[in-house]
């Protein structure tokens, strides 16, 4: 069960969800989204020596980096740069479910692409289709908000 991809993003999709739901009640008394990026990102620094102690990771080891630790670590770069606008646009009290659709259509396009040009990925008439579809939903969500 767990090496199927599905159940984990299924069971990594409800911890998103409630990691959201606590992220909007957290502009509730106040709309402060650089206090609110930094305790989150605080959160996942914790969560990372957690981690490091667990596997014990020497992290200042610089004669151990490798690529998956250069590609690991800007990735992380990037994803904070994307929380910035992502809890803002949270703070802003947006519907959580159109700011969730918006964003997994438009990184689902811009995927399928990167992975077709960079990765080689097949995409099959149902995946374009389907992709479309969610265009065609993105359009009627973003044009009815």
């Amino acid at each position: 069960m767990m090496n199927d991809w599905r159940y984990n993003i299924g069971a990594g999709t409800f911890f998103f969800i409630a990691g959201q739901i606590l992220l909007r009640k957290s502009f509730d008394d106040s709309n402060n989204y650089i206090m609110s990026l930094l305790y989150f990102t605080l959160a996942i620094s914790f969560m990372t020596i957690i981690g490091m102690v667990y596997y014990n990771e020497n992290i200042f080891d610089f004669s151990q980096l490798k690529n998956q630790h250069y590609y690991s670590f800007t990735a992380g770069i990037l994803f904070f740069i994307g929380f910035i606008f992502w809890i803002y646009s949270i703070s802003q009290k947006i519907e959580l479910g159109i700011i969730r659709t918006f964003m997994a259509g438009f990184e689902t396009l811009i995927l399928f692409i990167v992975g077709y040009l960079l990765f080689n990925d097949k995409i099959t008439l149902l995946q374009f289709f389907g992709v479309l579809s969610i265009l065609l939903g993105i359009f009627i969500i973003g044009n009815g908000h």
